[in-house]
């Protein structure tokens, strides 16, 4: 084990990171340090892994033996045995827990906040917690919360326009029943085929076809037919005017589903990916911090406590064979009635 033959080949010491910088004169960066000692060399992974018995690969040996090596606002630390396990342990939690934890800790009245802004070493990397849980939340597929308001008013309208044509419709079908003339029959039959060309047939259309219609019957209609429309009053409607309420409450109906059928702005997977592995990241990076610093009781028990709680409830669904947490999804626009 590499932690424990360097330790032994400094003299037995046991805590390596707190150990070899005391060592080299109680500097705190180990990777710069060691690298230095050993003459400079840049890539401490292959360097240390040849100078200590030939390991190739110290990050896939350190997220065995040491927890592996966190990177972040541009410090390189080596973690403790137990952290590889968690860094395991972050990639199960789902986005609900990821924003649940860092929430205390970007909330600058929160005690976990409070408390860990007190050590410079875990202070510095609040800026990164803020930047990841923004990103994380920003991330998060949205749902239109019009959406089912837009629905009911879409059914709403639907059944207005479709109730205005079969009014329409009988009422063009009664004036050619009573007429007693041929040419005031043959009149009015003209107008209904103008009007509604495809009878009934209307109300089974899409949205936007009943929109085109409507706008098509009014304008297909000549000054000579309006002012025969006039002529027939319901009440204190004529039936011109009962014409254009119906094409009105068709415009209306095209502009609520225009509006509707617009697909709302969703980030991609791979976002949605890059923004859980930065979070990650930064999260490992604080653990290690406040792991290295001395007097942590309090950050233990109340920062990093309740996130190991929740890392073994993610480590049970593991082992229970539940499926690993994956990026959330958009729900399904709720199904309209679209008439085709």
């Amino acid at each position: 084990m590499l932690a424990e033959e360097v330790a032994n080949w400094l003299g037995g010491r046991r805590a390596l990171a707190e150990e070899v910088a005391n060592w080299l004169g109680g500097r705190r960066a180990l990777a710069e340090e060691v690298a230095n000692w050993l003459g400079g060399r840049e890539l401490l992974a292959e360097e240390v892994g040849q100078r200590f018995g030939g390991r190739v690969l110290l990050v896939e040996e350190g997220l065995e033996w040491l927890g592996g090596r966190v990177w972040g606002a541009g410090l390189c630390m080596l973690l403790p045995h137990h952290f590889g396990e968690l860094f395991m342990a972050l990639k199960r939690l789902t986005a609900g827990e990821m924003i649940h934890i860092t929430q205390t800790w970007v909330d600058a009245k929160h005690r976990h906040h409070q408390l860990m802004k007190v050590p410079a070493e875990v202070a510095v990397l609040l800026s990164h917690v803020e930047r990841v849980h923004l990103a994380l939340m920003a991330l998060q597929p949205t749902v239109d919360p019009q959406a089912k308001s837009r629905v009911r008013i879409l059914e709403e309208l639907d059944a207005q326009h479709d109730d205005m044509v079969r009014t329409i419709y009988h009422l063009f079908l009664a004036q050619i029943y009573l007429s007693q003339v041929a040419a005031e029959r043959e009149l009015w039959q003209r107008l209904l085929d103008t009007v509604l060309p495809d009878g009934l047939m209307v109300v089974k259309r899409s949205y936007s076809d009943e929109v085109g219609q409507a706008t098509l019957a009014h304008a297909r209609l000549s000054a000579e037919d309006k002012k025969q429309l006039r002529t027939l009053v319901l009440g204190k409607e004529s039936m011109l005017a009962l014409i254009e309420r119906y094409v009105q409450v068709a415009q209306k109906l095209g502009e609520v589903a225009t509006v509707h059928y617009q697909p709302t702005v969703q980030p991609s997977r791979a976002d949605a990916a890059s923004a859980r592995n930065q979070w990650i990241r930064v999260v490992n990076t604080v653990l290690a911090a406040i792991d290295m610093i001395p007097n942590n009781e309090d950050l233990l028990r109340e920062v990093v406590a309740p996130l190991r709680e929740v890392e073994r409830r993610a480590e049970r669904r593991r082992s229970t064979a539940e499926p690993e947490p994956t990026e959330p999804v958009a729900p399904p626009v709720p199904p309209t009635p679209d008439p085709s």
